[in-house]
């Protein structure tokens, strides 16, 4: 259940894929891990069934390994660690446990676990069975992450004891601290470490908290939405968290900054531990570029491997934030190796051009390219002005029709408009009668389309 860096919309390459991840989550209620789409969409499966195996068959903390791309899970009542395909087959025992596991996660080479009064590591590979205890004296520990860039462990201490805690330790065993944010009888039940901040829940105040990773500047970040607040876990660049409400049965979201939680997901049974899941990639785009060549924008790309590509829809934007197609271009399908493709604009509008690709896969699920820019310098390419110097007027030249009007403006060299005017759309050639205008230098400026034209003119008698 770590905090993690992946998008609601996974990203990688130069392609954001709109599928969405996964939230799973222990259900302690029907005794299943369950999962649903994490922007809320589609409806909740469930993905394993925990088997009977002492009494009772109840899970405990969930961690995604993206190393292994592989689910670790604490089987409570069965006192082991185990894991799974994310599909839920071929589960593997981890770890054989003296008692039930609450908290889970793993890192690049080990998994870590708490039990109800220790917090202990071992390996993540089948049959390791080689745990060894970090830290003992806990009281009823439960919620467990991993601050990987500082090799930290945190945890939560105590359910409504009167000196519950959120505590700290080094994931070599040192530097250890049982009570880094004191939290009273609030009960927290899960921890998570995302960037620079810790977040956990409180089930008796209903509340998700944060803090800083050293403790201090702990604050009240979620307070309404929230029934039993006892799963949770972060999307730091999604920008939000989600929480598992154990009394209401929901899973909700709120914004990662704050703010009233919102209900994705009801009738999900007791959920007691929550991870994400990337969604999979059917594209992997390593370059797209955009250049001029003359009236005209050439794009080119590049894939390494497309998985049930069906098509590539081109875009365009004279704004970069409103697009529309303006060709389709069919994918390979399948493939393991780089293919190339190119597409020539015909005769853009002469301003600067934006292009985005939509990528289409065989199921409808789509992505977006990064954006590219190519600008067509066309005033100083279609503007010309006579005569220079002048006497009683200037003629513009348009090498094609306007399309819209432009704006035609004269200055004095400090500054002074002396004229203004339009240029009407749709014209090739403009006079401007200057015969009053006092001899001397001026400066002509065109505005067309976005684009900028300007040129020293002289007036003579």
């Amino acid at each position: 259940m770590k905090g993690i860096l992946l998008p609601i919309l996974f990203c990688i390459g130069l392609f954001t894929y709109c599928q969405s991840q996964e939230l799973f989550w222990t259900d302690d209620l029907d005794f299943k891990i369950r999962k649903a789409n994490a922007d809320g969409s589609g409806s909740v499966t469930t993905v394993y069934d925990l088997p009977f195996l002492i009494t009772g068959q109840l899970p405990g903390g969930i961690d995604y390994d993206s190393d292994t791309d592989k689910i670790y899970f604490g089987h409570n009542s069965g006192r082991r660690i185990q894991r799974m395909n994310t599909d839920g087959s071929n589960v593997q025992n981890i770890q054989i446990l003296s008692s039930g596991p609450r908290g889970v996660v793993v890192d690049n080479g080990n998994a870590y676990w708490v039990l109800s009064g220790s917090l202990s590591k071992g390996g993540k590979t089948p049959s390791s069975n080689d745990g060894s205890v970090l830290q003992s004296g806990l009281s009823q520990a439960t919620g467990l992450d991993l601050d990987g860039s500082n090799n930290r462990l945190y945890y939560t201490n105590g359910f409504g004891s009167g000196s519950d805690a959120i505590g700290r330790i080094g994931t070599d065993g040192s530097g250890g601290n049982t009570s880094l944010v004191g939290l009273g009888s609030n009960a927290p039940l899960a921890v998570v470490v995302a960037g620079s901040f810790i977040y956990w829940t409180e089930f008796n105040t209903n509340k998700v908290r944060r803090a800083n990773l050293d403790g201090s500047g702990a604050i009240d970040l979620i307070t309404s939405g929230l029934n039993g607040p006892r799963a949770l876990t972060v999307d730091e660049s999604a920008g939000f968290i989600y929480i598992g409400n154990f009394n209401a049965e929901t899973i909700s979201r709120a914004p990662l900054s704050g703010g009233a939680a919102t209900t994705l997901f009801s009738s999900v049974g007791w959920p007691v531990a929550l991870t994400i899941v990337p969604a999979p990639l059917p594209v992997e785009m390593v370059s797209f570029r955009a250049e001029t060549q003359g009236e005209d924008v050439a794009l080119h790309w590049a894939t390494a491997s497309e998985i049930n590509n069906a098509f590539f829809d081109i875009q365009h934007s004279t704004d970069g934030l409103h697009f529309t197609p303006i060709a389709r271009i069919n994918g390979q399908g399948n493939s393991s190796i780089t293919h190339h493709y190119h597409y020539l604009h015909k005769s853009p509008e002469r301003k600067v051009n934006y292009y985005k690709i939509k990528q289409v896969d065989e199921d409808g699920s789509h992505a977006f390219s990064s954006i590219v820019v190519a600008t067509l310098n066309t005033a100083k390419r279609h503007f010309s002005v006579s005569p220079n110097p002048f006497s009683t007027h200037l003629d513009l030249q348009m090498q094609r029709p306007l399309l819209h009007p432009a704006t035609v403006e004269l200055f004095d060299l400090h500054g002074k408009q002396v004229y203004s005017g339009t240029m009407p759309a749709a014209n090739t050639e403009h006079r401007i009668a200057l015969a009053t205008l006092p001899n001397g230098l001026y400066i002509l400026k065109i505005e067309s389309e976005g684009e900028v034209f300007s040129e020293k003119i002289m007036k003579v008698n």
